[in-house]
């Protein structure tokens, strides 16, 4: 049994045991441990806010603008005070959506200095799209088990007010703090595409860093300082001649990483990528110690869809050989990879070996059924 399905069972036991109520002191713990507790996959978290009632009623009444409030946030014996909380995502800004909605916790938007546990963010997904909550940890897990670094996640109960909101997806955000435990340079250029916009596939638009501001986020003070690098890259991906193309991006990119996330996002129906129909929703970092770029995939709620809003066939359209959505946006990336005989071909090897491990369907199926079945129970237990 895959090892998410035994820690999920393992969890719904230790819910209903007797003690379940008794949960272990976080304080004193060193920051790694304690992030590593807070995201534990065999382990449900229990979360509580408080924010004002003016505050809660403020939030609504801009909606569908996302507005900051004060609040405490608790997690086990450990308060932290003077927390901004704000709605979060597409889902969660319609004002007629009758869902619950998703919560980002920024710790240092009143204090630069102040963490939790290290952390400046953390943030719980609500979940409700498509793969609903169980995507977004099977996807990742997946990744990571094929060594792509990524974000972690776990499962959490969340409470405003005193008030039980449901269950969560509690995600790791991809930031400064995400870069100085997990990748090589903590001062790397990270950017970030969330809604799209001009040169969101990596089309290159011109040299002008102008061009792409609206699209590519600037998340550090590195990729603030140093659009040009940005601009560079994805000159590199559209201009290099073809026959210099794979020796030139293997020098410049994480290649093996980006074919193993390709192949994850397309055989798990993770259309809303950079990989699939919509170029957004991902982060490029440049680890500036050795002068390389990495593709990380954000958002992944929206796996394991077979058609997407009437009109986006996601399994039809999207061939593991070809790994180029037929109906979707130019891709130059993925495009230029396809073009070339030795890159398809290390794709089509690692796209093999991830197939063969994880996304053997009577094996995928069981994971995605247990875990289904697993969170209805959860649900069942809490009050």
């Amino acid at each position: 049994m895959p090892t998410r399905v035994l820690f999920i069972c393992a969890a719904l036991v230790t819910a209903s045991s007797p003690l379940a109520g008794a949960e272990p002191s976080a304080r004193g713990l060193a920051d790694d441990k304690a992030v590593a507790a807070f995201y534990q996959p065999d382990e449900v978290q229990s979360v509580h806010l408080i924010i004002a009632d003016k505050d809660l009623n403020r939030m609504l009444a801009a909606l569908p603008e996302l507005v900051d409030v004060p609040a405490s946030f608790r997690w086990r014996d450990v308060t932290v005070e003077n927390v901004s909380v704000r709605f979060k995502g597409n889902s969660s800004s319609n004002p007629k959506q009758a869902h619950k909605r998703s919560f980002l916790i920024k710790f240092d938007k009143a204090d630069k200095d102040r963490r939790f546990f290290g952390l400046r963010q953390v943030s719980f997904d609500n979940g409700v799209q498509f793969g609903s909550l169980f995507s977004e940890p099977i996807v990742t897990d997946i990744l990571r088990d094929h060594g792509i670094t990524t974000h972690r996640c776990n499962y959490a109960k969340l409470y405003v007010n005193k008030e039980y909101r449901g269950v969560y997806v509690n995600v790791e955000r991809i930031d400064e703090s995400f870069l100085a435990n997990h990748l090589p340079d903590a001062r790397g250029a990270l950017f970030k595409v969330d809604e799209g916009g001009p040169g969101c596939n990596l089309q290159f638009l011109g040299d002008d860093p102008k061009l792409y501001l609206k699209t590519f986020a600037a998340k550090t003070k590195t990729a603030q300082k140093e659009p040009a690098r940005l601009v560079e890259f994805i000159k590199l991906i559209n201009k290099t001649e073809p026959k210099e193309f794979a020796k030139t991006l293997e020098s410049k990119m994480e290649v093996d990483d980006f074919l193993r996330v390709t192949a994850v996002m397309l055989f798990s129906g993770a259309f809303d990528q950079l990989t699939g129909w919509n170029p957004h929703n991902y982060f490029l970092y440049h680890d500036g110690k050795n002068d390389r770029w990495r593709y990380m995939p954000w958002d992944l709620d929206v796996g394991f869809c077979e058609t997407a809003f009437d009109k986006i066939r996601v399994h039809a359209d999207w061939h593991a050989a070809w790994p180029v959505p037929r109906t979707g946006a130019p891709n130059p990336l993925l495009e230029r990879i396809v073009a070339d005989p030795v890159l398809l071909e290390r794709y089509r090897k690692e796209a093999r070996k991830i197939l063969d491990k994880s996304f053997e369907p009577e094996r995928l199926c069981m994971v995605i059924s247990v875990e289904s079945e697993d969170i209805s129970a959860l649900k069942r237990k809490t009050p």
